[in-house]
């Protein structure tokens, strides 16, 4: 997913990265990002999400950019989305799409992404960044699915 970083030239710093992106065959996501209003986002593909099967399973992966980006970088006519209001769309988007499996990578910060594990019970795995929260504690914890 995009961090708010990307945006720190305006769109026209961003499309070209993009661009890159789809001669590499790299999806990039936006679940919460409207680039309808940004006339130099016309000819670039920005996905809500991407679905992967594992196996005999649908897995559908989301990524989101913090709202701050609105004041700390320059997004041009980009508008950035509630977070958790894009996640809760795309999931019922996803399901109807026969997926199982729900992520989200984000780039809000670990507090958001608390906020959003708790508001979005679909989901299975928030992945995330921007604050640089260090959260080890020294337990290993392993799980297998």
């Amino acid at each position: 997913c995009l961090g708010n970083h990307e945006f720190d030239d305006g769109p026209e710093g961003l499309v070209p990265f993009i661009k890159k992106m789809e001669e590499a065959k790299v999806t990039v996501l936006g679940t919460n990002l409207d680039t309808s209003e940004e006339p130099l986002f016309n000819d670039t593909t920005l996905n809500k999400s991407i679905i992967y099967e594992v196996g005999n399973v649908k897995v559908g992966v989301m990524g989101v950019v913090t709202q701050e980006t609105m004041m700390i970088a320059r997004p041009g006519k980009v508008k950035i989305l509630d977070e958790i209001q894009s996640i809760e769309a795309e999931v019922k988007v996803l399901k109807e799409r026969g997926v199982k499996v729900y992520i989200v990578i984000s780039h809000v910060g670990f507090d958001k992404d608390m906020e959003i594990a708790r508001s979005v019970p679909e989901l299975h795995l928030v992945v995330g960044g921007h604050t640089n929260t260090f959260l080890y504690n020294g337990n290993l914890l392993q799980h297998s699915v």
